[in-house]
């Protein structure tokens, strides 16, 4: 748990040994589940808007870690719901891939493979809803 420009952000981090998904794989596991369910009782207590970000380490194949990253940020997603996190707090869900290691001399740990949920501050939410496109005139 640490403080970010966005606001405070919870990461789960995989360990040796101790993953939170499959390999190579979106589907959680029960020690994803069970850490998801712990934050989710927090979470539910606060109003702030959510962020989820999926992050691989750099083993596989590049195409592939973008598209497991999303997954696995949308699987996040879909936990948080099935704990009664309202749709509507979460506003946006990304994958980085291996674009922001944790320990960039060592891209492959796995401590790089996370999820990250940030508890978006006021301003930041603000922030979000000021940088939508305004649609064009004719368009209203």
């Amino acid at each position: 748990v640490d403080i970010t420009e966005d606001g405070l952000r919870v990461q789960l981090i995989d360990q040796s040994e101790k993953g939170n998904f499959k390999t190579g794989s979106a589907e959680l596991t029960q020690r994803a589940e069970i850490l998801i369910e712990f934050i989710s009782q927090y979470i539910s207590r606060l109003p702030n808007k959510l962020s989820i970000t999926g992050h691989t380490a750099s083993d596989g194949e590049s195409d592939s870690k973008w598209q497991l990253s999303i997954e696995r940020a949308n699987a996040t997603r879909g936990e948080l719901l099935k704990w009664n996190i309202p749709v509507q707090r979460i506003t946006t869900v990304t994958g980085k891939a291996d674009t922001e290691p944790l320990h960039s001399n060592n891209p492959g740990a796995p401590q790089n493979r996370r999820m990250a949920v940030v508890l978006l501050r006021e301003d930041s939410k603000k922030v979000l809803e000021d940088s939508r496109p305004k649609p064009p005139s004719i368009l209203k």
